[in-house]
């Protein structure tokens, strides 16, 4: 009697018609490991023009993408090729899938170049963009081969209030108890050799379903 549950996609439904007064809550669950790739953005700049009062909360408000580069020769295997069994296979790099390698971290072996560094963030309550980007620096603190980026994300559950702590659900390396993984976005191109005390510049993107990471 509390409840009234209606059938569809939320991007299907008209005022008026599946529901009769816009909401004032809206709680969800439509990230994959990339966070975008289930198409959030439209789904809550959807909801925020049509289906939202003014003003009205979203678990969660938030999210935040963490990255860092890595040297890992098991995490480079996936994307890369040169010689097997006498053959030089190296042309096939070209034809390397883009997309972002889903894994559970704890069963590689790689080496962090850099502390785990904010890549983006979005505020699910405020005006949604549908692209973007951003350039961060981070210090590298490991020499090493950049590889390429393993990254996370933290959902943020509800802001830090005067009365508590922000509340975060974290899809980071350490946590447990989550259906999610963690993602790799390799480096494509010449390797690149970075040094102990050198900066990187790190540009994260997005449009849509897509988050990309890349060294420039």
């Amino acid at each position: 009697e509390q409840i009234q549950l209606i059938e569809g996609r939320s991007t299907s439904l008209k005022m008026g018609v599946d529901i009769s007064e816009k909401a004032d809550l809206l709680v969800s669950e439509v990230f994959d490991v990339s966070l975008l790739g289930e198409d959030a953005l439209y789904t809550f700049k959807h909801a925020q023009e049509k289906l939202l009062k003014e003003g009205a909360k979203m678990i969660p408000a938030q999210a935040r993408v963490w990255c860092a580069l890595v040297e890992s020769d098991e995490l480079r295997a996936r994307f890369h090729v040169e010689e097997s069994c006498g053959f030089d296979l190296s042309e096939f790099n070209h034809l390397r899938d883009p997309r972002v390698l889903q894994l559970d971290l704890g069963r590689f072996n790689y080496q962090m170049l850099t502390e785990p560094t904010l890549a983006t963030s979005f505020d699910f309550e405020k005006p949604i963009d549908m692209m973007g980007q951003s350039v961060n620096m981070a210090e590298i603190t490991q020499s090493g081969r950049g590889d390429g980026f393993i990254f996370w994300y933290d959902l943020v559950l509800a802001p830090a209030t005067a009365d508590r702590e922000e509340i975060i659900l974290s899809t980071a390396p350490n946590q447990k108890n989550t259906h999610w993984l963690q993602g790799f976005a390799p480096c494509y191109g010449e390797q690149r050799a970075m040094e102990t005390g050198q900066m990187a510049q790190i540009l994260c993107g997005y449009r849509r379903f897509l988050l990309w990471l890349q060294l420039l």
